[in-house]
């Protein structure tokens, strides 16, 4: 596992010199960048949970059985489609929080290969 963790960082040291200046002069800002871009996802995916639950409780909970089966299908398809959505944003959130070396790595490959 040492072996692996060592190659690893060795040729993260690879790709920071292939990237010249701009790759040690950019990790930190890299690392920086995708931390505040998983803290704005995971805040998005707050946000779009607690919207999530004031529609169900309005449409879904208030109105039920007011409401015709067409209305009934197309709030619980709104509910799931808008909890998926939320999956994604919380997921990427919390991954780009727990693990920004990996993006960062990512980003730096992006540039330097030119994609």
């Amino acid at each position: 596992m040492e072996e692996t963790a060592k190659m690893a960082l060795d040729k993260v040291d690879e790709l920071i010199r292939a990237a010249g200046g701009l790759g040690e002069q950019a990790w930190p800002y890299l690392i920086r960048q995708n931390i505040a871009e998983g803290i704005v996802y995971v805040a998005i995916g707050v946000l779009l949970a607690i919207v999530i639950a004031a529609f169900m409780k309005w449409v879904v909970i208030a109105r039920w059985n007011n409401t015709n089966e067409d209305e009934r299908a197309v709030s619980s398809l709104l509910v799931f489609g808008f909890a998926a959505l939320d999956t994604l944003f919380l997921a990427t959130g919390f991954l780009r929080v727990i693990n920004p070396e990996y993006y960062a790595i990512a980003e730096l490959l992006k540039r330097t290969l030119g994609g």
